[in-house]
């Protein structure tokens, strides 16, 4: 099929509260995850999504999101106000995602209470004793670090129940935190980003539809340029910046300098019909900031761009409608860090397929997942396999950014059914493994 070259909608919407909650007895300082658990998702229901370019958008808050590994940490903890929820509390990860998640998974005390809360473990990995690595011990998902001593060339981790000392060296180091091993807490701000996203309906296509150059998009002055946390999730802003941050055409201020003005370089969605039929093309755009900047008005943006398989529910008669991602692009700011301006458009780093082009399998898991979705994580094993996937195949070593797209792109099946689903994504061959 001919695909587009545009990228993906990268991270979870995302409240941007960094205060620590202090509500009905549940401790400063977060929470952390004490084995690994599933959250389901916090992102609001999005009919106008659900009903054009990816089902399940419409009931987007009954998603198991993602996976969380032992030792993530939740912030901003309080109790849930949802219907049939009195045990699940919402909160923020360390990595800036949104989740609802039951309240029995989660440590009783506070994480910044811990006499080790420098550096959490979230994988079993062989670590070094000494900077030499003469000899190794195993580290433990869950277990947490003091930081015995830091420079430009080792990291000294020690916990002194245990009396284990590890020692890294700084690129070494390095390489585990970017696939989701490690995560260092102290010297940062958590949660990390502070994410809003919104979905670019202008230029989204429902399934064999074309959106063509015309008519332009506009948007006020003022409302462009107002902070993208006051951007309602289907205001036409996210549709203008999507043209910038894909390179869809372009955009300008017009001669009254009273308008934003989007124009389209061709129609969006001529070609991308698939051998089983038409597709739709749903565009996400994310604005998001790191917790360290100090210019707290200052975002920079990224987002994901889907093709996604359109299917008759009956092969006889009734409209198609989006099923699964066939592919999925995530156009992001890998290399540049810190305040500076962006230039669009973003380079797109194609994401990895956790199916290999074996679309046989996504027809299976849609017995169990009724909504659109590109990937299915069902055991710890399979989001560790993945975390590393996207690392490896698009050079983004940002693992913030990494969990976000994957609680973004995922819908993990429910408990009962969830180790046929992994059986299933097992048997797709997971990059390669067969």
């Amino acid at each position: 099929m001919k695909c587009i070259g545009y990228s993906f909608a990268i991270f979870c919407s995302i409240s941007t509260a960094l205060a620590q909650d202090t509500t009905r007895g549940i401790p400063d300082g977060g929470r952390w995850v004490v084995g690994g658990t599933f959250a389901l998702s916090d992102i609001g229901n999005n009919e106008l999504r659900g009903g054009k370019s990816y089902s399940g958008a419409e009931k987007e808050e009954n998603r198991i999101a993602t996976f969380l590994p032992g030792m993530t940490i939740i912030y901003n903890l309080e109790p849930s106000t949802a219907p049939g929820r009195a045990a699940f509390l919402e909160g923020t990860t360390h990595h800036g995602i949104r989740i609802t998640v039951l309240e029995d998974d989660l440590s009783i005390g506070a994480f910044g209470d811990r006499d080790t809360a420098d550096v959490v473990t979230h994988s079993t990995y062989l670590g070094c004793r000494d900077l030499a690595c003469t000899s190794e011990a195993e580290v433990g998902i869950g277990w947490s670090f003091q930081i015995k001593e830091a420079d430009n060339d080792k990291l000294v981790l020690f916990n002194p129940q245990s009396e284990l000392q590890i020692v890294h060296t700084k690129e070494r180091f390095d390489w585990h935190e970017a696939r989701g091993y490690t995560t260092q807490v102290k010297d940062r701000i958590h949660p990390r980003l502070i994410v809003h996203d919104g979905y670019a309906s202008e230029v989204s296509t429902g399934c064999g539809l074309v959106r063509s150059v015309l008519p332009d998009i506009s948007v006020v002055k003022e409302e462009y340029e107002a902070k993208p946390s006051e951007w309602d999730v289907n205001s036409v802003n996210w549709s203008l910046k999507a043209i910038e941050v894909f390179g869809l055409g372009e955009v300008t201020l017009n001669a009254d300098q009273t308008e934003y003005v989007g124009t389209l370089a061709s129609d969006i969605g001529i070609g991308t019909e698939s051998e089983d039929g038409p597709v739709a093309l749903d565009f996400t755009v994310v604005a998001y900031r790191d917790s360290n900047w100090k210019n707290e008005e200052f975002y920079k943006f990224g987002g994901l761009a889907q093709t996604v398989t359109c299917r008759r529910e009956n092969p006889s008669f009734g409209r198609p409608l989006p099923r699964y991602v066939e592919n999925a692009y995530l156009h992001f700011d890998a290399t540049t860090d810190g305040e500076v301006p962006q230039d669009f458009p973003l380079v797109g780093y194609e994401l990895p397929d956790q199916f290999e082009g074996r679309k046989e399998h996504q027809d299976e898991l849609r017995a169990f997942l009724p909504r659109a979705f590109y990937y299915s994580v069902n055991n710890a094993r399979q989001y560790q396999e993945l975390f590393e996937a996207i690392v490896e195949k698009t050079a983004i070593s940002y693992p913030s950014a990494v969990a976000n797209v994957i609680a973004r792109l995922n819908a993990s099946c429910a408990q009962s059914s969830r180790r046929e689903c992994a059986a299933i994504v097992d048997r797709a061959g997971t990059f390669g493994n067969d």
